[in-house]
């Protein structure tokens, strides 16, 4: 978000909502609880953009061992807990060592598809609501890995929301942080001209 902003002259406010080991669940509960009309003040946003890595998947469904914490949705002014195969016998062995390491990678192989599903099911009501909600358009930047995931890539051009692909080359080590898989200043700059070019055609920016 800095040098997005650095590019356009900090001439546009740029909103970082962005949440540490989250993923589209956590992005769907910040447009339905209204978090971004409290910033803005009513203001009208040229657009929303949204990062999107393979783990997304995997994140919202607390499979990663770091245990991102998506497993609410906010709906309808309740709150859920989002359903998936095997979900009840996973919160009743949730404390067995056993079960987590023998039964519970086998579950989550056998609910890949799932999750992938609900993956794209989330990034179409997130432009859903960007565009019905806030009249704006969803950009989604979508990092080298998730062409892991064919399905999903062109599941998203068919549906007609606006991509951006980043170079292969941004997965390399020089634009990672030493000892860590995470995008250094390096790679946010170079990110930041990417979206920057690619939007010039799509929405007019101050230079």
């Amino acid at each position: 978000p800095y040098y997005f902003s650095k590019l356009t002259n900090f001439e546009n406010n740029v909103l970082n909502l962005g949440l540490g080991a989250k993923g589209t669940t956590t992005a769907l509960n910040i447009l339905n609880n209204d978090i971004v009309n409290k910033f803005i003040e009513k203001k009208p946003v040229k657009l929303f953009i949204y990062n999107l890595i393979d783990g997304h998947s995997d994140r919202n469904f607390n499979v990663l061992e770091s245990g991102a914490n998506d497993n609410w949705v906010f709906e309808n002014n309740k709150w859920r807990r989002l359903k998936q195969p095997f979900g009840n016998i996973k919160i009743i062995f949730a404390k067995s060592y056993i079960f987590q390491k023998i039964f519970s990678p086998m579950i989550e192989e056998h609910n890949n598809v799932f999750y992938y599903n609900h993956l794209l099911e989330d990034l179409k009501k997130i432009n859903e609501i960007v565009r019905e909600k806030y009249n704006s358009k969803l950009t989604i930047i979508i990092w080298p890995d998730v062409f892991c995931i064919p399905k999903l890539v062109s599941e998203l051009k068919n549906i007609n929301i606006d991509t951006v692909v980043l170079p292969y080359y941004i997965m390399n080590k020089e634009y990672r942080i030493t000892n860590d898989r995470h995008p250094n200043a390096k790679a946010n700059e170079e990110i930041a001209n990417i979206l920057k070019k690619h939007l010039n055609n799509k929405i007019e920016f101050q230079d």
